[in-house]
């Protein structure tokens, strides 16, 4: 989820996912759902769906996580943490994550930077940390905002690997509000290309989210 909203609206309805560009090209949709205890927690439920092109569209997993505001914009940097359990409904590993995010505003420049531990559970788990870094920064103008993110998949911690065996990828991104049924949707475009060896060469990603 994004970060905890001190807002009237209690529920959050979020689509977002990738279309990766490479020798097998493929889709990833992910649907949240979240729900606003106070003003400081949330939890989500999200179900993960993934199609290749040869093959059908599989459901792939669902996540629990809760989600708790340490810190708001009265403070110097806004911070947030969530713990999450995801299940895998194709035969592999469980998960469980932790996730640190930040996000400090100066003047019409927005920063947020987010980094993520992740373990598999289960008796098909593979032993060690994996670990995610994702930094964006943005220019905020009247009606719409434009940026850049830098996203970073280490894999295993324990496996040492170097540079082109990581996932690194940057690239543009834009989000606005659009007006719609309603409804105030929140949206954000983004295009990532691959850097290193093990990352998929291009990723269309989006996003679109409103509350009620």
């Amino acid at each position: 989820p994004s970060f905890a909203q001190e807002v009237d609206e209690k529920w959050s309805i979020k689509n977002k996912g990738d279309i990766e560009f490479d020798d097998q090209n493929q889709w990833k949709h992910t649907v949240e759902v979240i729900y606003a205890l106070t003003d400081r927690a949330e939890i989500t439920l999200s179900g993960k769906t993934a199609k290749k092109d040869d093959q059908s569209l599989e459901y792939k997993a669902s996540k629990l996580e809760g989600a708790y505001l340490l810190t708001d914009s009265d403070y110097w940097v806004k911070s947030e943490v969530e713990v999450g359990y995801e299940m895998n409904h194709l035969g592999d590993a469980d998960s469980v994550e932790a996730t640190l995010k930040l996000k400090k505003s100066f003047g019409l420049w927005s920063h947020k930077f987010e980094t993520s531990v992740s373990h598999e559970v289960g008796e098909k788990k593979e032993s060690g940390l994996g670990a995610e870094v994702e930094l964006e920064v943005y220019h905020n103008f009247e009606n719409y905002s434009l940026g850049g993110a830098y996203e970073v998949d280490f894999g295993r911690l324990k496996d040492n690997n170097g540079y082109e065996e990581q996932k690194h990828y940057v690239g543009p991104l834009v989000s606005f509000d659009l007006p719609l049924g309603g409804y105030n949707i929140e949206t954000e475009f983004g295009y990532l290309a691959g850097l290193s060896r093990a990352s998929t060469d291009h990723v269309l990603k989006y996003e679109f989210e409103y509350s009620f």
